[in-house]
């Protein structure tokens, strides 16, 4: 829809490729941030199922090894967190839930030897150090919790 307006407006093929290759990502909304050989997904701004799907969908495409780190959903119901759970039990090797909000529910439909369960800002700091590796996608799904 950008191009035709642009184009519209009398834009040159050139000019709208010039344009369209100097935006900047979003802070928080499925922003890519390479670290250290890692590559972090932060999609902490969003707080829904659909937006969370998506970024579960986006990051299965990844070929290595694959990092959630999320509350889950908040003032949701549990039908939804359930779900949101299942998924990403499907596509990350490891699945970090923050707090304790939807802890259970991630305790219950996460296998075991996928689920980290992180209480404070240094532990996820050391957790990032220790568990993650070059190679990796770190996704940063949903609200971050106000430890972050």
């Amino acid at each position: 829809a950008a191009v035709l307006v642009a184009k519209a407006l009398g834009l040159t093929d050139t000019e709208i490729q010039q344009g369209l290759s100097s935006l900047k990502a979003v802070d928080h909304r499925l922003q890519r941030i390479d670290a250290g050989g890692k590559v972090i997904l932060d999609d902490s701004f969003n707080g829904n199922i659909d937006g969370m799907m998506a970024s579960f969908d986006l990051a299965s495409t990844y070929d290595g090894r694959k990092v959630v780190i999320t509350p889950g959903l908040v003032e949701v119901d549990e039908a939804l967190n359930i779900k949101v759970a299942k998924r990403a039990n499907e596509v990350f090797d490891v699945v970090v839930v923050t707090g304790d909000l939807n802890y259970a529910i991630f305790k219950e439909y996460i296998d075991a030897q996928k689920l980290v369960k992180l209480a404070s800002k240094s532990e996820m700091e050391t957790m990032l150090v220790e568990q993650t590796n070059v190679g990796d996608l770190i996704l940063f799904a949903n609200d971050a919790p106000s430890f972050v």
